[in-house]
């Protein structure tokens, strides 16, 4: 018994001394190794991508205005526009009349003041109501011949040929009829108000064929004819007048008269020159039709195109306007735009405990594309830290709440260095400490135990466990 005892005693020992051995000879002499990385001065720049739509910056739509009606549409779908070409205009009767009135009533108001003004006597303030009396008739005199005059008549014998219909729209100077080899063309523009003969119907000379109506001829007579009739009130009101009127009453009210009558006709006229519509932007007229849904007549798009992309609020801080940005497509692989952010909006979107900012991005110098509602890129640099030292972002450690990397030094010794970190990106960090210098290593990692190491640290807990009989803890412990 005693010599059982010996024996396995003998052997635990020498199983023991070989354990040991081996490990000693696994271990390195120099120590633990670390992978290290060298502090360099440079930039770090914070970098934000985002995906968008590619859309156009502006669009502009023309409508229908009430009671008017499209009398040219000179653009078509497709078509680029420069910016102040026209893209529609309208005809609104009812409006043109209304500012002859106004401007008819101007010019009364105007004589009657300019009357009041005058120091004549009685009979000079009779004798310019008599003259503007005969002024305002001759005018409806006028008027009234070239009204006379829209009528289209036979100028010889023959079978007419008509090529117009009642409430047809006619340009001046448009063909209206044709009686053999002869035509017969509109005067004026406007509406084909009658056609006295049918066609293929025999005329005689100076038949009437076609009546032209001009509705801005007519709102002018009849704005005349209310002239005349007010002259004809105003040289009565002189005649009988005489001294007896308070002058300065008189001429203060007809200051106030044309005060007001001027202000109607600015804003009649500036409504008739809404009628024509030219583009407030240059680029590509989308949609152009007379005969669509609803009151819709032009959609323009603009040359400049803008990307819309979300960017949540924790990176507002570093974002303002004029801030450049890199824009790729993945229809044009091949090419880089360049852009920068226009506009950022005061109120977000708020979706899972998070707010987003649709960012406008202005993109410039995209003439070769031809196509809007691509997917873009979007890369916006929201800050950059230069000239500062840089080490790797797996660098960085912390303790005590405290930002810090560790150092490699030349003799293999490792400190800690505290820093102040300024910016990191993805991979690095721009960081400043009085105790870090260019060209010192920072460890970024400490690789892990070999195979082999792994194999002889288990073999040394398995004899560690047989020497204490079995009763160390479950899993072994430590070699």
């Amino acid at each position: 018994m005693p010599r059982v005892v010996a024996l396995a005693g003998g052997t635990t020992v020498l199983l023991a001394g070989l354990t040991y051995a081996v490990v000693s000879a696994g271990r390195s002499p120099a120590g633990p190794r670390f992978a290290t990385a060298p502090v360099r001065r440079g930039t770090v720049s914070l970098v934000y991508q985002a995906t968008g739509e590619l859309a156009p910056a502006q669009t502009d739509t023309v409508s229908l205005p009430a009671g008017a009606s499209v009398s040219s549409l000179p653009v078509r779908a497709g078509q680029s526009v420069s910016a102040g070409q026209v893209l529609a205009a309208f005809s609104d009767p009812a409006l043109a009349l209304q500012l002859a009135n106004a401007q008819a009533a101007l010019l009364k108001a105007e004589r009657a003041l300019a009357a009041l003004q005058s120091p004549a006597s009685a009979a000079s303030t009779v004798a310019a109501a008599q003259a503007a009396l005969a002024q305002a008739s001759a005018q409806v005199s006028a008027d009234e011949t070239a009204i006379q005059q829209l009528t289209v008549a036979s100028s010889a014998s023959g079978t007419v040929t008509l090529l117009v219909a009642p409430g047809q729209a006619v340009a001046a100077n448009q063909v209206v009829a044709t009686e053999g080899a002869a035509t017969y063309a509109a005067p004026d523009a406007g509406t084909v108000s009658a056609v006295h003969v049918a066609s293929g119907a025999r005329v005689a000379p100076g038949q009437a064929l076609v009546t032209i109506s001009d509705p801005q001829l007519s709102a002018k007579l009849a704005a005349d004819q209310a002239t005349v009739a007010e002259d004809r009130v105003a040289l009565a009101s002189a005649q009988a007048a005489g001294s007896a009127a308070s002058q300065a009453a008189a001429v203060a009210a007809g200051q106030a008269a044309v005060s007001a009558d001027q202000n109607t006709v600015t804003t009649l006229s500036q409504a008739v020159a809404g009628l024509k519509v030219t583009a407030p932007f240059a680029g590509q007229v989308v949609y152009a039709s007379t005969s669509g849904p609803g009151s819709k007549v032009v959609v323009l798009d603009s040359a400049s195109r803008m990307v819309s992309v979300p960017i949540p609020e924790t990176e507002l801080q570093y974002l303002r306007t004029g801030q450049a940005a890199a824009i790729s497509l993945p229809a044009y692989p091949a090419d880089k735009f360049s852009g920068s952010v226009s506009a950022i909006p005061p109120v977000g979107l708020y979706a899972n405990g998070v707010a987003s900012f649709n960012v406008q991005i202005s993109v410039g110098g995209m003439s070769g594309v031809h196509y809007y509602n691509l997917s873009a890129n979007v890369a916006i640099q929201l800050k950059s830290v230069r000239g500062q030292l840089v080490v790797p972002l797996a660098a960085l450690g912390r303790s005590h709440g405290h930002a810090l990397v560790r150092l490699l030094t030349a003799s293999g010794q490792v400190r800690a260095v505290p820093v102040r970190v300024l910016l990191t990106s993805t991979a690095t960090a721009a960081v400043s400490a009085p105790h870090l210098a260019v060209g010192e290593r920072v460890i970024i990692a400490e690789p892990a135990a070999t195979g082999a190491q792994r194999k002889l640290r288990a073999k040394g807990r398995a004899v560690h466990g047989a020497r204490r009989g079995g009763g160390g803890r479950r899993g072994g412990g430590k070699p």
